[in-house]
C-alpha cells in the first residue's frame, strides 16, 4: 500500500517515473498481459476514482485541512502544463513538512480546482484513506497513460 510517508520522502514519484517511461515505450496494449496485471496490481491500492467538479468539493468539505501544491508527479514532467494537487489530511501536514505544498483554507483549495477547470479531477488513496485530489494532466498522469494501454484503472462514477 502506498503511504504517506511514500509521497513525502519522494519514493512514489521514482516508481512513477519508471512506470511511465515503460508505458510510454509503445502503444501496444497491455491488457491481459503479466506487466498489465503487475501494473494493475500496483495502482489498485490507490483506487483512483474520477469526480466532477461538485463532487470534488464535497471532499474538499469533508476533509479536517488542505495543503496545495505541485501534483505529485509533476516533477517528472517539468515540460508538462503545471496543474495542482490539493493534499488532505494527513497527506497535508507530510507534503508541507517537506516543502512541496503549503496549506490553505478549504475556500482556497475549491479555488485551486476552479482553476484547472478542464482538467480531470482524481480522488486517490494514499495509506487506505482518500487523501489525494489532483487536477490531472491526461498526458502525463499515470493512470490516463494506462488505460491508453489497455488498462482499465479509473473507477467512474
Amino acid at each position: 500500500m502506498a503511504s504517506v510517508e511514500d509521497y513525502a520522502s519522494g519514493r512514489l514519484l521514482a516508481q512513477a517515473k519508471a512506470i511511465l517511461a515503460m508505458l510510454k515505450a509503445s502503444d501496444e496494449s497491455l491488457a491481459g498481459s503479466p506487466e498489465g496485471e503487475n501494473l494493475l496490481t500496483i495502482i489498485s491500492v490507490f483506487e483512483p476514482t474520477l469526480l466532477n467538479s461538485a463532487e470534488a468539493v464535497q471532499v474538499i468539505h469533508a476533509s479536517t485541512h488542505c495543503a496545495v501544491g505541485e501534483r505529485i508527479c509533476g516533477p517528472n514532467h517539468p515540460e508538462a502544463e503545471f496543474t495542482e494537487g490539493i493534499f488532505l489530511d494527513e497527506l497535508a501536514e507530510a507534503m508541507v513538512s517537506v516543502g512541496r505544498a503549503r496549506m490553505v483554507k478549504k475556500e482556497e483549495a475549491v479555488n485551486t480546482l476552479e482553476k484547472y477547470k478542464k482538467n480531470p479531477k482524481m480522488l486517490s488513496k494514499v495509506s487506505g484513506k482518500p487523501l489525494e485530489l489532483c487536477c490531472t494532466s491526461p498526458d502525463t498522469c499515470l493512470c490516463w497513460n494506462m488505460e491508453k494501454r489497455g488498462l482499465m484503472c479509473i473507477k467512474r462514477k
